[in-house]
């Protein structure tokens, strides 16, 4: 993953090598659609289950210099970590959304 600042917002992108390929544990490498580009509101820290709050006060975490709001959550629970991400990312509201469609348009 490749990292980078643009007005304010962390951007990833994916390395050539690497784009349209997502990796399945135990299966390998396998083609997906993917987009090139990517604005970041939300950091997700994967950590031992003894470690994942069962509540979550706020917090931010820096990346580039841009802070992102940060939860983390047990490992290998997939399924109850995705709801709380969707919820996370509807919370934050449009706003934070807008930078991917502006991102998108100019390239």
């Amino acid at each position: 993953m490749l990292l980078a600042t643009r007005g304010g917002c962390l951007i990833a992108a994916t390395p050539a090598p690497l784009v349209g390929l997502v990796e399945f544990h135990g299966l390998g490498p396998h083609p997906v659609q993917t987009e090139e580009k990517a604005v970041i509101d939300l950091a997700v820290r994967l950590v031992a289950a003894r470690e994942a709050p069962r509540y979550q006060e706020p917090r931010e975490e820096k990346w580039g210099g841009v802070a992102l709001p940060t939860l983390d959550f047990a490992e290998r629970h997939a399924a109850a970590a995705a709801r709380a991400i969707l919820a996370a990312l509807s919370a934050a509201g449009p706003g934070r959304l807008a930078g991917a469609v502006r991102l998108r348009q100019n390239g």
